[in-house]
């Protein structure tokens, strides 16, 4: 029997109590039909929603963005934002294969590792910025600027201008598309795409050796990339590599306040942060949820799914499935095996995890060794305020014993700097 729910993923409420809406659709219902936001089926159980993500022939990511009209179809948000797909994640085969073939060798664990030793440099002059006033803000003042900062170094681009490609996604992803501010994060998105596309022209005229640079210079089947498309995985490699790991670092520091053993374990044993990292990306799985649309009729956890029809695939709820997970609502530190898919899964699962793995090692490793002793300021924390996308935090405020800079200068990270906002441009 079909089950009808009042199920808002934007919403504040959901927000707040996904967790136990999530239990009861799994014990009752897993594929619940919403109808908010259009109509969508919401899938909740682990098993379905592994399928719903590796049959590509039935269910897709593709998109389509008409700019004139505003028009979106297909896409992996709901509602779907305003702006053109992202490549490789809104495209299917055969556009995929080659573009994703593209990325794979640059974002490659051993192309990762050349990043590390830059990466520790950015996060040891963002607590050297800190460390002698005894308070920061975890998400403005250390996630938020390195994970930007660090995929930026990837493509190329000033990590300075941080603040020009980090604030426009943390507003297009914590903002409900009703909310009256979100205009305005579809202003800052189209300065973030002018500064993609000045790049892509210095990039032309004096290539370096960058990812901007490489697209340019590649080819799929004999045949030189569009403009277009090199801009979109531009702006996807820069989407996937600032938000989630961003939202992630911040959870964990927010939970190892809350659960000292936690803190203490990782303190003493850093062996132990592999393990724990995956199982955080389980546990907090920053993103939440993803989208599909059925290409034909199917049927899915014994409903009727018609062609055309959305699903929002809960990966957070997946990440918590008692089929799956043992102690599912409990952080295990050395949980294994953890078949969590909080990368997602099938053929779209996240290229960057590797460049997210390495910048949430290097920012938790540098925190704990320079901040081992914290308070969070309660009264000044704000999640954000819509989690469908990312479960994410707008500030998470700290207070701590002020400590001493390290002697090795700025480390890459200008003093007092705190980046270019988009609106200063």
């Amino acid at each position: 029997m079909k089950r009808t729910v009042e199920l808002d993923i934007e919403s504040a409420e959901h927000a707040r109590n996904w967790k136990s809406t999530a239990r009861d659709l799994q014990e009752t219902c897993p594929m619940a039909w919403s109808t908010t936001h259009g109509g969508f089926w919401v899938a909740t159980r682990y098993r379905d929603i592994l399928r719903l993500a590796q049959e590509n022939d039935t269910f897709t990511a593709a998109k389509t963005f008409d700019p004139d009209t505003g028009i979106v179809e297909g896409g992996t948000s709901l509602p779907p934002m305003p702006v053109a797909r992202l490549v490789p994640a809104e495209t299917e085969n055969p556009e995929w294969e080659g573009f994703r073939g593209l990325l794979n060798p640059r974002l490659s664990p051993k192309a990762v590792e050349l990043l590390r030793s830059r990466a520790e440099g950015f996060a040891a002059g963002l607590i050297d910025r800190v460390i002698e006033t005894g308070r920061m803000d975890i998400v403005d003042d250390y996630t938020n600027p390195l994970t930007a900062m660090v995929t930026l170094a990837v493509l190329g681009i000033p990590p300075e201008e941080w603040r020009t490609f980090a604030d426009p996604l943390h507003a297009l992803t914590s903002l409900r598309k009703s909310d009256p501010a979100y205009p305005h994060a579809i202003e800052l998105a189209q300065i973030m795409d002018k500064r993609i596309e000045e790049e892509i022209d210095r990039r032309t005229a004096n290539p370096g050796d960058d990812l901007i640079s490489y697209l340019l210079n590649s080819k799929i089947d004999g045949q030189a990339l569009r403009r277009e498309d090199i801009h979109q995985m531009i702006f996807n490699v820069i989407a996937g590599g600032v938000d989630t790991t961003a939202s992630l670092t911040a959870n964990v520091i927010l939970h190892l306040q809350e659960n000292p053993d936690h803190r203490r374990r990782l303190i003493e044993d850093r062996t132990l942060i592999p393990k724990a990292r995956e199982e955080f990306v389980r546990y907090f799985s920053p993103l939440h949820g993803t989208v599909r649309t059925a290409k034909t009729g199917a049927s899915v956890a014994g409903q009727n799914v018609s062609a055309g029809d959305r699903i929002y695939l809960l990966l957070a709820s997946a990440n918590r499935d008692p089929e799956i997970f043992e102690d599912p609502d409990e952080v295990v530190l050395d949980r294994c095996p953890n078949r969590h898919i909080g990368f997602g899964a099938g053929m779209h699962r996240c290229v960057g995890s590797f460049l997210a793995r390495m910048m949430f090692e290097t920012m938790l490793n540098e925190f704990l060794d320079r901040i081992p002793e914290y308070e969070v300021l309660a009264e000044g924390a704000d999640r954000y305020p819509s989690i469908s996308p990312i479960n994410g935090w707008v500030r998470a405020p700290i207070s701590f014993p002020p400590g001493t800079r390290r002697a090795a200068a700025t480390n890459g990270v200008s003093e007092g700097d705190q980046g270019h906002s988009p609106g200063d441009r």
